[in-house]
């Protein structure tokens, strides 16, 4: 059986204590108290802010070069089992190279450089402990060739890591690259898969934007992102859809089992906690949690 967890919430944390839901961890950010709150409830483990730099490791909440001494405290003070870090180049760190170049000598440089990133966590932690996640464009600020499952595979084959495949994210990246989404899905390196993540996806509209107005957040990634695709949102028909596919796929042992499976919904503070819904809380992870339990189970099941 695989193991299922959410985003930290304390609409989750009630729902759970109350028995409406179940669940076999909290996902946390990389802090200590709000760790130590979801352990009194639940085992919890931390998602690290972690991105490749140019051939560093960035802390992408502190916007400098991560700390290692913070990492091995996080591993010490959570139940977690491994450091994940996003294969998200920033166009930032290559001034000289334009976002969407394909040319091979800049997908070298960028696959090197994310290589050398990677590989300071694996001689620290050990290649096995190392997840590298898979992860979209937001508005051009990416390396385009960082979406590229042969890219994606390349980097984590290298540095003989694991996969942290995030569904959502492969279908946002299929759907900037013009590919089908499972076309695309099935080009990941699958049976490498260690951790995966799953949400909603829709487009933001003015319902989004509204709703976190009135709430007095005015100016919220959300806002940037207005009228563009995103994730970290309740499951529609079609996301139940490929969730289902790829739990068929991890239960038929096409793919590897991951350790466990995350709703990346809600979470405390901003945008993430104004949109928390305790309904949808209530209403979905039970649904996710017994396709997780139960290979046998129809994906038109609820």
């Amino acid at each position: 059986m695989i193991d299922i967890a959410i985003n930290y919430s304390r609409q989750a944390a009630k729902l759970y204590e109350s028995g409406q839901i179940q669940l076999d961890y909290f996902k946390c950010p990389a802090w200590d108290d709000l760790i130590a709150e979801a352990r009194a409830v639940l085992p919890a483990y931390v998602h690290f802010p972690l991105r490749v730099g140019r051939g560093i490791v960035m802390d992408t909440e502190k916007k400098a070069p991560a700390d290692f001494s913070r990492i091995e405290k996080l591993l010490t003070m959570s139940d977690t089992p491994c450091v994940n870090i996003h294969f998200s180049p920033f166009d930032s760190d290559y001034p000289e190279i334009a976002y969407d170049s394909l040319a091979t000598n800049d997908i070298e440089l960028v696959v090197e450089n994310s290589i050398k990133a990677i590989n300071q966590l694996v001689e620290k932690f050990g290649a096995d402990k190392v997840l590298v996640e898979n992860v979209p464009s937001v508005k051009h600020s990416h390396m385009l060739c960082a979406l590229y499952p042969d890219v994606i595979t390349r980097v984590i084959d290298e540095t003989n890591t694991t996969l942290l495949f995030d569904i959502s994210h492969a279908r946002l990246s299929a759907h900037r690259l013009g590919m089908n989404e499972y076309q695309y899905i099935r080009g990941l390196p699958l049976k490498q898969v260690q951790e995966m993540h799953v949400t909603g996806i829709t487009r933001i509209d003015e319902t989004h934007l509204d709703m976190l107005n009135e709430r007095g957040l005015s100016d919220t990634i959300f806002h940037k992102l207005a009228g563009e695709l995103i994730d970290h949102v309740p499951f529609t028909p079609p996301d139940w859809d490929i969730t289902a596919w790829a739990f068929e796929q991890i239960h038929s042992g096409a793919w590897h089992k991951p350790w466990v499976v995350a709703f990346e919904y809600g979470g405390v503070g901003g945008v993430f906690e104004a949109l928390s819904d305790s309904a949808t809380i209530a209403d979905q992870v039970p649904r996710l949690y017994r396709m997780a339990k139960n290979r046998h189970l129809s994906h038109n099941s609820a």
